[in-house]
């Protein structure tokens, strides 16, 4: 009415966007306004048929979305037919919409398939009612065709512009190109029905099922809402299956049904049914499986009320869920196994294996039963009462560790009669071991010891009680070691045997910690103080202070000559490390003229290199200028200070020059050199010990040779030659008035012990010695210097030295040579020892350094680690102690300890390190060892006690010699100790 003339010129004036009307024309002419707002993020919904327009407030964006709901169909058809009437292109076609729906309506939710339903409906009469008037009116042509896949621009009507679909007609003409028109426009059309030919989709019968099948699918929600309602109002053995109720269910999800009462209800009966068929197939699954005490500990199981309920539950169910009727059963044989249970507890005695039974099958119902819990009390109470009956009738095995978790497990028992006798009687068990173990542990520590047979009545009072007493194997163990030293002992002690002293001190060793009496032991630790005592004697007499070699090394002939000396410290240990020694085997070891023989060799051998020496630092004199002080033995030179001078003799006669000294560097000089009378008082009192040292051997054969040199040396001095030279020197000597009396004294003080630096001696007014000059020849000159060499190589003082020795230096040779002089060597041993000082200072500030500190650190840690790793190897050797001689020791402890001994080697074995049982030896028959056997000896085989009480009788050969220092007694070889020999 406003704009008429707008909509005259152009009907679809609406469908443009290019008019705009005044809000309050349209309010005055009824229509409603509403006027929005919109900002960012909302969202305005505009119905089908709505007026709208907006602009924007500044820069915008938007977005237009069309979508159409379910009952928008019907609005889409009267859209259409409007589209038609104004002449209008469709968006698209409605028609193809609602076919292709039809042709899947299973994918379509109930109200949509009902809203197509009715569309198609109105369709399909339209169409039915359009070909009924075309067969009225002539129309006999007709053919299929699919207008989806023609272009759009030949689908649709030449008339009113509308998409074609359904049917269309179309002229007979031939042409391709032709035109087609919608079946509304038959009646005005001025053409032939017969040259009119009519296009279709569908036909009317394939029309029908399409709609027959929306149809299905609209009402299938009646009646899935019929079935459900009868299935879960069926009531006992009317009642369906739960897969069938499962399959409901699933079937309103899958076409998703809308939500209702009854989808909630049959939802809610789903999941009840599930949980009850889980707990029903858990129960079902758990009867007649084997179930161990462990496996019973479940977190949660059902009590016996709990399971009624569930029972009752599974009958109100509207399904039957599978597993019902195990559960059912399960309840029968729970009411059944607590009648029989309650039987069984009330009675006053009961077997053990019935009890078992019982409880294993109340587990196996996997069901909470009070019953179980009293009938597993009471087979505790059997299984306790069993035990206590095989340790009462066989205490053997027992140990009280095992005694007391036995009494306490009774303790934490529930009390009864038979329960309260088992703790009796196992207390008197406990009490009677404890008391045992007081003694033996009063044994073990009883100051006096006990002896031998009072530590076996002892160990037979355990035994007869229980093997398993903690104490019992320590007295075993005693014994066996008592017995075997004591064993060793005996055989040390016979005549025929002479031990070295470092087998005793080993065996004095491993006596001493025993826990037993043992008689021979004071006698033994005598003989070792007596042996210890005459070496600490003999090494008053020979050693210097602070000297770097051993009493052996001193006393032996020496073995480094040219060698480098390096710097050791003092040990008495490890007598045969000595080289003498380690060349010798145990039998060697055993026979003196042996030893003899090795003493005589070293002493060759020694000779032969001092001489290789001499020439050797004979022909490098030369070289080394200055002051030098000229070893008279092995002729090397050494500068003032590095060595101490000898003692010289006091008195008014002095010396003036190093040529009336006798120097001998400390390497040659190595002992103090007693005298020959000082040591044979020492070989005396070495012939009252009944032990043999190293150091004895070796003093008698230096008192040997140096007495055989003595006899040598006094044929030469008794020649004339030199007979005449000795007592012109003796007459000079005298004018002289040397206060020492004699030559000899000055020998013998020269060669006393000096280890720090003499003062000068004063100097005297003459020296009247080096007027007197002896001619001797070529060849005895030769003859005393040889002899001169050897006596010099002797750790003893001889005057036969001293006299060959003033006699050489009165000879044409020695009178040539130059001697320093002493007021010359003044000035260099102040220098020496003002050097000396001062690198004592220096050592000492370097030392308050840092540096000095941290090389302090690391030498205390170096020194911590040596201790500790030397009480690492001592303890290593104490725990080998106990090894057996086998070549891998396994250690056997408890019953496997069983000793043997070889008959032939004395050699003590295990015999599970061996793989022999105690039933393979036999006290009658000899035993060798696998080493011995593959030597050539065989036979069978000697048992030596079950437990090291026993030992064979050692073999031990003697022998005779006319060595050894006039020795009495001939060693046997200590074959005990072969290893460390």
């Amino acid at each position: 009415k406003s704009a008429s003339e707008l909509f005259e010129y152009q009907p679809d004036l609406l469908h443009h966007i290019v008019t705009t009307m005044n809000p309050n024309v349209l309010t005055a002419h009824g229509v409603p306004v509403y006027r929005m707002d919109q900002h960012a993020g909302e969202f305005i919904i505009t119905f089908p048929r709505a007026y709208h327009t907006g602009f924007n407030h500044g820069y915008n964006m938007a977005e237009a979305v069309n979508f159409a709901p379910p009952d928008w169909l019907q609005i889409g058809r009267k859209c259409v037919e409007h589209y038609s009437l104004m002449r209008r292109f469709c968006v698209f076609c409605h028609d193809e919409l609602v076919c292709k729906m039809a042709t899947r309506p299973e994918l379509l939710t109930l109200q949509v398939a009902a809203v197509c339903y009715k569309d198609m409906l109105k369709m399909v009469e339209y169409e039915r009612s359009k070909r009924s008037e075309l067969v009225e009116g002539g129309v006999r042509n007709a053919e299929r065709e699919a207008f989806e896949l023609l272009p759009e621009d030949e689908r649709q009507c030449a008339l009113c512009k509308t998409t074609i679909f359904m049917s269309a007609l179309t002229i007979v003409n031939g042409r391709d190109d032709q035109e087609i028109v919608c079946m509304r426009h038959f009646k005005s059309m001025d053409v032939d029905p017969a040259n009119l030919i009519l296009r279709y989709r569908y036909t009317m019968d394939e029309l029908a099922i399409l709609l027959k099948g929306l149809k299905i699918h609209a009402e299938s929600y009646d009646d899935w809402m019929a079935k459900v309602r009868t299935a879960l109002d069926a009531r006992g053995d009317e009642r369906l299956e739960f897969s069938v109720i499962k399959d409901y269910f699933g079937q309103a999800l899958e076409k998703k049904y809308p939500e209702s009462e009854l989808l909630v209800a049959l939802q809610t009966v789903v999941e009840e049914a599930d949980k009850c068929q889980m707990v029903a197939h858990q129960l079902s699954s758990t009867q007649g499986k084997i179930r161990t005490r462990l496996g019973t500990e479940a977190k949660y199981r059902l009590t016996v009320e709990e399971l009624e309920l569930f029972v009752n539950q599974l009958e109100t169910l509207p399904a039957k869920v599978t597993g019902q009727k195990g559960v059912v059963e399960l309840l029968e044989k729970v009411s059944k196994f607590k009648v029989e249970s309650r039987h069984l507890i009330e009675r006053e005695k009961a077997s053990l294996e019935t009890v078992e039974d019982m409880v294993e099958k109340g587990e196996a119902l996997d069901i909470f039963l009070p019953e179980v819990e009293m009938l597993r009390t009471r087979l505790d109470q059997l299984q306790w009462i069993k035990e206590v009956r095989e340790v009462l009738d066989d205490p053997s095995e027992v140990s009280n560790d095992s005694l007391v978790g036995l009494e306490h497990r009774g303790c934490s028992l529930k009390p009864r009669p038979d329960v309260e006798a088992g703790l009796s009687r196992l207390r008197g068990l406990r009490i009677t071991m404890d008391q045992w173990e007081t003694r033996a542990t009063s044994c073990l520590q009883a100051t006096p010891k006990w002896n031998v047979e009072e530590v076996e009545r002892l160990v037979r009072e355990g035994e007869s009680i229980s093997l398993g007493l903690p104490s019992l194997e320590k007295l075993k163990e005693a014994i066996r070691k008592a017995k075997e030293w004591w064993s060793r002992a005996e055989n040390l002690q016979k005549p025929e045997n002479y031990p070295y002293l470092d087998t005793l001190e080993a065996l004095v060793a491993k006596g001493r910690p025993l826990p037993i009496r043992l008689d021979p032991l004071s006698q033994l630790e005598t003989q070792v103080a007596a042996a210890r005592a005459w070496r600490e004697r003999t090494a008053r007499v020979f050693l210097k202070k602070n000297s770097a070699c051993n009493l052996l090394e001193v006393l032996s002939p020496r073995y480094d000559i040219g060698m480098e000396r390096r710097k050791k410290k003092k040990s008495d240990e490890g007598n045969y490390r000595h080289p003498i020694f380690l060349g010798l085997s145990a039998v060697q070891l055993s026979d003196p003229q042996e030893i003899v023989n090795a003493f005589k060799q070293a002493e060759q051998a020694e000779l032969i290199s001092m001489r290789d020496l001499r020439d050797i630092n004979r022909n490098a004199r030369d070289r080394k200028q200055g002051v030098m002080l000229e070893c008279e033995l092995c002729l090397d030179k050494y500068p003032p200070g590095s060595t101490p001078l000898p003692r010289l003799p006091s008195g008014k006669a002095r010396p003036t020059s190093l040529r009336e000294v006798k120097f001998l560097c400390p390497n040659c000089l190595r002992s103090r050199r007693p005298r020959l009378e000082t040591i044979l008082s020492l070989l005396v009192s070495l012939q009252k010990l009944t032990v043999r040292l190293p150091e004895g051997e070796a003093l008698q054969c230096l008192t040997e040779r140096a007495m055989a040199w003595q006899d040598r040396a006094r044929t030469v001095l008794a020649t004339p030659d030199i007979s005449k030279a000795l007592k012109k020197l003796s007459i000079q000597s005298k004018e002289d008035g040397d206060e020492s009396g004699s030559l000899d004294e000055q020998s013998a003080d020269a060669t006393t012990d000096s280890e720090s630096e003499s003062p000068l001696p004063t100097r005297r007014s003459s020296s009247g010695a080096a007027e007197i000059v002896v001619e001797l020849s070529k060849d005895t000159v030769n003859k005393l210097e040889n002899l001169l060499v050897e006596g010099d190589l002797l750790e003893v003082s001889l005057d036969e030295v001293s006299h060959m020795w003033r006699v050489l230096q009165a000879t044409p040779q020695r009178r040539s040579k130059l001697y320093p002089e002493l007021d010359s060597l003044e000035a260099e041993l102040i220098a020496a020892r003002e050097e000396k000082r001062q690198e004592k200072q220096r050592k000492r500030e370097k030392l308050e350094t840092e540096e000095g500190r941290e090389e302090r650190e690391r030498k205390k840690q170096k020194k911590k680690k040596k201790e500790e790793k030397r009480r690492q190897e001592e303890e290593a050797r104490a725990e080998s102690e106990d090894d057996c001689s086998a070549k891998h020791c396994k250690r056997p402890t408890g019953k496997q300890v069983h000793w043997v001994q070889c008959d032939k080697c004395s050699m003590w074995f295990h015999l599970f390190c061996i793989g022999l049982k105690p039933q393979q030896i036999k006290e009658d028959e000899e035993f060798f060892c696998g080493k011995c056997s593959s030597s050539g000896k065989s036979g069978s085989r000697k048992r030596s006690g079950k437990s090291g009480g026993g030992s064979s009788s050692s073999k031990a050969a003697s022998s005779s010699s006319s060595g050894g220092g006039g020795r009495s007694k001939e060693p046997a070889p200590d074959t005990s100790d072969m290893d460390t020999d």
